[in-house]
C-alpha cells in the first residue's frame, strides 16, 4: 500500500494549495522516511510550493514542519526563500535555525549579503554557521570557475576567510575571533 505522500505526489491536483497544505502537514507526520518523500513531493512541485512553504516555515507550530520547511526552501531556492529563511534564524529551536542556515548556504550566491547580515547575529552558533556557509559558498564558486589553487579547503579561494587572530583555527566570527574565542571572551 503507499503512503499517503507518495499518492499525493502523484495526483496531478498537486499544484493546487489544499494538495500542498497536505504535504506540508504531511512533513511533521509519520516516520522520517515519511517526512522526507512529503518534502521531496513539495521540491517536486517547484515554485507554486514556494509560498505555502514559507508560511508553514513561520508560523508553523510544530518544529518539524518548520525544519523540512527550511530544508525544502533550500533545495527549491530563488530569492524569494531568504528572507524567509533570515527570519527563520530567530526560530525558538536551534534545529530550525541550522537548518535556515544549511537552506541559505543550498541557494548559494543570491543568498550571501543574507549570509554576511547573518555573520553579525548575537548567537555566536549562528555567526560561526553563517560563515562556515559563506566560506562553502565562495569554495564552491571557486570549484565552478576553476580558480582553485588545491584541493585544500583553505587553498580553494583566492580571497580567504580571515582566521581567528587568537587560536588561528577557525574562521572569524565577530570582532577578530572565532567561535570558541569569542564564546571565551563573552563577545
Amino acid at each position: 500500500m503507499e503512503s499517503v505522500t507518495k499518492k499525493l505526489a502523484h495526483e496531478e491536483k498537486m499544484h493546487d494549495l489544499s494538495g500542498i497544505e497536505e504535504l506540508i502537514k504531511s512533513c511533521g507526520e509519520g516516520n522520517g522516511l515519511a517526512q522526507q518523500e512529503a518534502r521531496i513531493a513539495l521540491e517536486n512541485i517547484g515554485e507554486a510550493a514556494v509560498e505555502p512553504i514559507i508560511q508553514a516555515l513561520l508560523h508553523s507550530e510544530n518544529p518539524i514542519i518548520r525544519w523540512r520547511a527550511a530544508e525544502a526552501l533550500g533545495h527549491i531556492g530563488g530569492p524569494r526563500a531568504i528572507e524567509p529563511l533570515i527570519q527563520a534564524l530567530a526560530d525558538k529551536e536551534t534545529s530550525v535555525q541550522w537548518r535556515a542556515i544549511e537552506a541559505l548556504a543550498d541557494i548559494g550566491e543570491p543568498a550571501m549579503d543574507s549570509l554576511y547580515f547573518a555573520a553579525e547575529n548575537e548567537n555566536v552558533e549562528i555567526r560561526w554557521g553563517a560563515t562556515r556557509a559563506v566560506k562553502d559558498i565562495k569554495a564552491k564558486i571557486c570549484m565552478e570557475e576553476n580558480k582553485c589553487l588545491s584541493a585544500k579547503m583553505e587553498d580553494i579561494c583566492s580571497e580567504k576567510i580571515e582566521m581567528c587572530s587568537v587560536c588561528k583555527k577557525y574562521p572569524v566570527v565577530n570582532f577578530g575571533y572565532c567561535i570558541e574565542c569569542s564564546g571565551r571572551r563573552g563577545i
